[in-house]
């Protein structure tokens, strides 16, 4: 019994726990909508890049990472390792967002804000946790300091320090923005963001509709609806002008 009591208080001691890493692009990107945060993909050669190595072991893995993580961020880990299991299905699901997001080296870490728009990238980056919280905080636009966390780094209550509320409604489908070039264009319908080929449920009204994107044009993009099982519907959506 006193060993159970004496792991319970290293436990607490210990601080908050590592975040968990997602692999799911797509269901972080959901949550972070849904809590306001933004998500940050660590594309990593986890078991054979020295420098992702030494990001994960001095930044990722410390306390006042996770900390700030637990308050503010998604993480998602695409790996692409030499030794370590991963599935097959993974691995391709790993090389396409590579791909799409124009991946050159390891680590790349890529910033994303709430919407699923790109707001930063970074890589390894020398003086450990609080330079690389800084730098998220610049490129995200948060404040410099989170007064609900403690002076030991750990986290107060979970609380976002914004009103989240009921995520938006939306009555149409609209093209909110485009992004990227050639083959890796991008666009934002109303929550979400698809390239060329890929589907997706986006917000309409009280519920869903599952859309796939045919083609990017200049200002407007050729989509598919699935309102219905079964019933689908060509539509071309012009470029809102924000």
């Amino acid at each position: 019994m006193r060993n159970v009591f004496a792991l319970c208080f290293v436990l607490l001691l210990a601080g908050p726990q590592a975040r968990a890493w997602m692999t799911d692009l797509k269901s972080a990107q959901d949550r972070a909508y849904a809590e306001n945060r933004v998500v940050l993909i660590n594309f990593t050669g986890s078991d054979w890049c020295s420098w992702c190595i030494r990001l994960r072991k001095e930044v990722f893995e410390t306390t006042e990472f996770n900390a700030f993580a637990e308050r503010q961020l998604m993480l998602v880990e695409i790996d692409f390792p030499n030794n370590k299991p991963i599935s097959a299905g993974q691995r391709t699901a790993n090389r396409a967002l590579a791909d799409r997001f124009g991946i050159q080296g390891y680590p790349t870490v890529v910033l994303l804000n709430s919407k699923g728009n790109e707001i930063g990238r970074l890589g390894y980056l020398e003086g450990g946790p609080k330079v690389f919280i800084n730098a998220i905080r610049e490129r995200a636009g948060l404040p410099a300091s989170d007064s609900a966390v403690r002076p030991d780094g750990s986290a107060l209550p979970n609380f976002s320090g914004a009103k989240v509320g009921p995520p938006p409604k939306y009555a149409a489908l609209t093209l909110k923005r485009l992004t990227g070039t050639g083959a890796k264009r991008l666009a934002l319908i109303n929550n979400q963001t698809l390239g060329v080929g890929e589907s997706g449920k986006v917000r309409l009204g009280d519920g869903e509709v599952k859309v796939k994107v045919e083609e990017i044009r200049d200002k407007s993009v050729v989509i598919t609806i699935e309102a219905k099982p079964g019933k689908k519907e060509r539509k071309e959506l012009p470029l809102k002008d924000l």
